[in-house]
């Protein structure tokens, strides 16, 4: 708390209000202040060891913002007292969509998701002056690394064991031919704000980095798992984003980064949980869930299931 007011920051607006946030799982120290003025500001506190990636990101936020995405804006920055970097972003009023979906009509959360994946594809369309490095090789690595952790749990669950052969025969040479852009890399429904006057806002960008535009579409699974208006939203947004046009392989392609993110937010997921037939059995329900609605929308064929892999798909749905 100390550090807040002994920035330049606070000299120039002066605080009437200051809280701790503890929402969120990024571990990040953060408050809501609100000015003398009546203004509202999100703060973040990182070590010092941050300082570069916070200027790249800063970079890449400003970049976003002067394209017109609805988002949190980056302000400013300052060293504190002690060793620490302390950062300012503008707040976003409205509520969590992880908060709306669960008592609004499927009809709303639609609409919520349409507007979401507009906001998505926009995201994707702000042009980069060059490619940091080439995508196909950073997309590579993730799968190899997914590989290693599943190997590593000496877990045998037959969809988990589908998908890793799947991508262990998988050709990756048509990523080569991939786009990149900036993406957001945790758009998901507690990083999207909504209300009446604001519309849909993007909060949350620690992540921003240069990366495939579909591995983005892909957090689409953390809506699709659930039921009501989560899946309702996954698939509003899904739509929105295709409004904006898209490949003609598109559904090959989307179902890769799909399957990619199931699979490796599982196998991490059970990293500390190896054993645990209980949470094992929580995210397979889930993944069968995510898979069941991703087959509405685009099929399973990429996959090459087995017929009783798939016909559980079907059956476990929500």
């Amino acid at each position: 708390m100390t550090e807040l007011i002994n920035t330049e920051f606070y000299k120039q607006h002066g605080f009437s209000e200051i809280r701790r946030i503890n929402a969120g799982f990024s571990g990040d120290e953060k408050y809501c202040v609100k000015t003398d003025s009546g203004e509202r500001f999100l703060v973040k506190l990182f070590a010092k060891k941050t300082e570069n990636a916070i200027k790249i990101k800063a970079e890449r936020m400003t970049k976003m913002a002067d394209a017109g995405v609805p988002m949190a804006r980056f302000v400013s920055y300052e060293l504190c007292g002690d060793g620490r970097i302390i950062s300012f972003y503008t707040w976003c009023d409205g509520d969590l969509v992880s908060d709306l979906l669960r008592k609004q009509s499927v009809e709303q959360s639609h609409e919520l998701g349409l507007q979401a994946g507009r906001v998505l594809y926009k995201i994707h369309s702000v042009p980069v002056e060059y490619e940091p490095f080439r995508v196909h090789v950073f997309i590579k690595r993730r799968v190899r690394r997914a590989l290693e952790i599943f190997e590593s749990l000496g877990i045998s669950e037959p969809l988990m064991d589908s998908l890793a052969l799947y991508f262990k025969n998988k050709d990756l040479e048509f990523l080569k031919e991939r786009r990149g852009c900036l993406i957001h890399t945790d758009y998901h429904t507690a990083n999207i704000t909504y209300s009446k006057k604001n519309g849909v806002q993007i909060i949350d960008w620690n992540d921003i980095h240069y990366s495939d535009p579909l591995s983005d579409l892909a957090y689409v699974y953390d809506a699709a798992k659930f039921d009501g208006g989560f899946r309702s939203f996954a698939s509003g947004l899904l739509h929105g984003y295709l409004e904006g046009g898209h490949e003609e392989d598109f559904g090959d392609v989307f179902s890769f980064f799909f399957g990619l993110k199931v699979f490796d937010l599982t196998a991490r997921g059970l990293r500390n949980h190896v054993g645990n037939e209980k949470r094992i059995a929580v995210r397979t329900k889930s993944n069968y869930s995510a898979l069941n609605w991703f087959d509405t929308q685009c099929g399973l064929k990429e996959f090459g299931f087995s017929d009783e892999i798939t016909e559980e798909i079907k059956k476990r749905g929500v």
